[in-house]
């Protein structure tokens, strides 16, 4: 009995080393060295594919060899949620870290990888994103528009500068610029007056 469970043990090692290998995407000579290494007896070749082949048996990796998604980051990712253990990890990569040193788990982002992340961000924020002085801007219009009463009204408007009196101003109208307007009862009068109110160059609605 206790043969078997240390056979059983032995299996799973074996298994889980063979899918790290293929996380750290080794060649076949650098796994079957590894794992020789880390064995108390050698396996064949013919060993290794078999166990290899059992990991990727499952009927969605064949449908993915047909399929134009088909890569090596895509397979360890299915191998990594089809896990039906939860192996000691440390213990499995540290051997692959020791011999290989310059290999990198093929989940890790590389420096460059970092780096088109970073661009690929910036462009996005750039694009689509207010730029800080305008989301504080935001901020501000928002707090005028908390403070406004139910019955207002927002326009957009667009003004000229008094530049224009001594020359020709390219940019008039400037604009937009947002406004508040309302009418306000006065009790003591009997009647009602026109509020106003600057709300800024962002539309508040937005």
């Amino acid at each position: 009995m206790y043969k078997l469970q240390e056979l059983k043990e032995q299996s799973d090692y074996l298994s889980n080393l063979i899918r790290s290998c293929e996380y750290y995407d080794l060649t076949e000579k650098q796994s079957m060295e590894l794992i020789n290494k880390g064995l108390s007896t050698q396996i064949s070749r013919s060993t290794y594919y078999n166990y290899k082949k059992r990991l990727y048996q499952d009927e969605k990796f064949q449908s993915l060899r047909k399929s134009v998604y088909n890569s090596k980051l895509l397979k360890c990712l299915m191998l990594y949620f089809d896990e039906r253990s939860e192996p000691d990890g440390f213990n499995i990569d540290k051997p692959i870290s020791e011999q290989f040193p310059d290999r990198q788990n093929i989940f890790e982002t590389t420096k460059e990888q970092n780096e088109q992340i970073l661009k690929v961000n910036k462009k996005i924020r750039s694009n689509f994103c207010l730029p800080e002085e305008d989301i504080k801007s935001s901020n501000s219009n928002l707090t005028r528009v908390n403070q406004l009463p139910k019955n207002y009204t927002l326009r957009e408007e667009y003004i000229r500068c008094g530049k224009e009196k001594t020359y020709k101003c390219k940019s008039c109208r400037h604009g937009p610029y947002y406004y508040a307007y309302w009418r306000e009862k006065l009790p003591e009068q009997n009647k009602s007056i026109l509020r106003k109110k600057y709300l800024g160059t962002i539309d508040p609605r937005l």
